[in-house]
């Protein structure tokens, strides 16, 4: 992990020092997106499949929102996911169906290394936390329910804490909206059970891949371009033609 993170480090400054362009940006954005996280759970589909349950697909979908603010092409703000999915299965050696999903969001920090034509290109690192729960449920007709109405229902969560490299690509049109792609490497370094004191618990697969389509809205406001070509009218006007020059 110190390896990756060290990488993404070392990139996003090498991008910030030969960034091509040289002018600064500031204003912000918001965004809205749909999204895609694969977080395959081989130790915990391991687990289930022997209590009798079909395995979970390790693919969440839902919404996800963030924003922040930009400062000499630097990026500060926050995303998550708001709206997500749950998988539901059944259990071939019982009445009980599992309900397993969560989600999760935090602080994010970037540096624009590309805005040239409404294109923009920025490195992200993240902080996240969030949590996954799973719940059960006993499959009862209406009077099965009514003799015994006291049916437990338990619920167990998990807490998480997780670190994330990625990209942000995409065009905005006329500084203002536009479309953005998001891409990021999640590790979870610490993950635990809520709900119940629990030993033996399966590994959790610390590694996750997360992907956004956005829709972005706000200003950016592009700042002098200091590598801009010099032009003859940008000159003080010269000595007089019939002045001497000392060589």
């Amino acid at each position: 992990m110190k390896k990756v993170m060290g990488l993404a480090i070392t990139a996003l400054a090498i991008i910030g020092l030969n960034t091509s362009y040289a002018g600064e940006i500031s204003g912000g954005l918001f965004r809205i997106g749909a999204y895609f996280d694969y977080n395959p759970q081989p130790a915990l589909n391991t687990a289930i499949k022997t209590a009798g349950y079909s395995e979970l697909s390790g693919l969440a979908y839902g919404m996800s929102i963030g924003g922040g603010g930009f400062g000499g092409n630097f990026y500060f703000g926050g995303w998550g996911t708001v709206i997500n999915s749950s998988e539901v299965i059944k259990s071939a050696a019982s009445d009980r169906t599992m309900t397993y999903g969560g989600g999760f969001g935090g602080f994010e920090f970037g540096y624009l290394a590309v805005y040239s034509g409404g294109f923009m290109l920025m490195p992200t690192l993240s902080v996240l936390w969030g949590g996954y729960g799973m719940s059960f449920q006993t499959n009862l007709s209406f009077a099965d329910y009514l003799n015994n109405p006291v049916e437990y229902s338990p619920e167990i969560g998990s807490s998480i804490f997780s670190l994330s490299a990625g990209i942000t690509t995409g065009m905005i049109f006329a500084d203002r909206m536009g479309f953005l792609l998001r891409v990021n490497y999640i590790y979870t370094p610490l993950f635990s059970w809520d709900g119940a004191v629990l030993s033996a618990t399966p590994e959790y697969n610390q590694h996750s891949l997360f992907i956004s389509l956005e829709m972005a809205f706000g200003t950016l406001i592009p700042g002098k371009d200091i590598s801009h070509e010099i032009n003859a009218d940008d000159l003080p006007s010269g000595l007089p033609e019939d002045e001497n020059y000392v060589q």
